[in-house]
């Protein structure tokens, strides 16, 4: 079936025009269908399903390819399930504030960026949940309608797959919202810091300038403070939703400088935490024989055997995690008679504050003090 209006139909009225309808079974534009003109269904009810199946829904054009009607308007739609698998869609679709029980769709059928807004719209089960990152895209490009932000529907999605018992899925939709929110957030701060400056720049000056001024001031702060730490939380923890990545963080960042404490250890970099031993007798023979294993040298004297060994790996873990005491920092040290000893000794305050942030953010995310469902 084709329904081709002309074109002073497809200005003035819907190809398909059932506003406000209720029906208590099910509502099908089946294979086949071309409709063109759009087609109206908001505030419908649909007591059984809303079927989409393999037809086309066109929108209205004008010559200048400017959309003047959608594909289809199914606003506050509701209808017990969806199945939702056209062949061809031309036009914006709106299904925002529309609800259902469960939504059957094809991912592949979706309009793309621009065209699809899901805003408002609720489902309580997938059908198909499909590929994570085919889903997140659907997502995604529904969530932004002319530059203005909405994080419903990734959170309608990741409540669903939770639901579902697909957790893990559901952390990935709920770390990109929040992604999403944070380039959001900064979007509009850069947008009010042009307007403020643009006010605070007028002539003649405003009453109100030093307040503009002190908003200026803290909005430039968060805009360059606040997506650094985004990147952060981001990266090392996921947003609070994969506190794991602060474990993969501690072992690979203590293996690096494991590594790099064994080459400075073997290049002499490395002595006793022990004002005792380097003003003692013992130690000026050790430097006596100026070897540059000074560290090793010591730990095969006759009194360096009942000494703390250096152990690379345990020395990097008593620096990098904070609270626990591993001896390895009581008993030896990066001195600053070498150039890399210098380095050693600098770059064990990085690591130290490196190793809180990250076992602060860790546990923040494990007791759910940074996550936010």
């Amino acid at each position: 079936m084709t329904h081709i209006p002309t074109e002073a139909d497809r200005l003035e009225r819907w190809a398909l025009n059932a506003e406000a309808m209720e029906v208590t079974g099910n509502v099908s534009l089946r294979s086949g269908s071309r409709i063109i003109g759009g087609v109206l269904l908001a505030g419908v009810k649909i007591g059984g399903k809303f079927e989409v199946e393999d037809c086309a829904l066109h929108g209205v054009e004008h010559r200048t390819k400017t959309l003047v009607r959608p594909a289809l308007e199914a606003v506050r739609l509701k209808a017990q399930s969806i199945y939702w698998k056209p062949q061809e869609i031309q036009g914006v679709v709106h299904l925002n504030d529309a609800t259902c029980d469960t939504l059957n769709d094809k991912l592949e059928s979706w309009p793309q960026a621009g065209q699809l807004n899901l805003d408002g719209f609720s489902y309580e089960h997938l059908a198909r949940v499909g590929p994570i990152k085919q889903r997140l895209k659907w997502v995604q490009i529904s969530s932004t309608r002319e530059g203005e932000f909405s994080p419903q529907p990734l959170r309608r999605l990741a409540e669903v797959l939770k639901a579902m018992g697909h957790e893990a899925e559901a952390r990935q939709v709920q770390m990109e919202k929040e992604r999403l929110l944070a380039r959001d957030r900064q979007r509009r701060g850069l947008a009010e810091l042009d307007v403020l400056r643009k006010k605070r720049d007028a002539q003649p000056e405003p009453k109100d300038h030093n307040a503009l001024q002190d908003r200026i001031n803290v909005l430039w702060w968060e805009v360059k403070f606040l997506p650094v730490w985004s990147l952060v939380l981001r990266h090392l923890i996921g947003y609070g939703y994969a506190p794991q990545r602060a474990a993969f963080w501690a072992g690979g960042v203590i293996t690096v400088f494991a590594l790099f404490y064994l080459f400075v250890w073997n290049f002499g970099g490395m002595v006793p935490n022990s004002e005792v031993i380097l003003t003692s007798e013992a130690w000026r023979e050790i430097l006596a024989q100026e070897t540059k294993q000074i560290g090793a040298a010591w730990e095969a004297s006759a009194i360096g055997q009942h000494y703390e060994t250096f152990a690379a790996m345990t020395y990097a873990a008593d620096v990098f995690i904070p609270l626990i005491d591993f001896g390895q920092q009581r008993a030896w040290t990066a001195t600053t008679a070498t150039k890399l000893g210098t380095v050693a000794w600098a770059m064990t305050w990085v690591l130290e504050g490196f190793g809180w942030l990250v076992t602060a953010l860790g546990a923040a995310a494990i007791t759910g003090i940074i996550r936010r469902e």
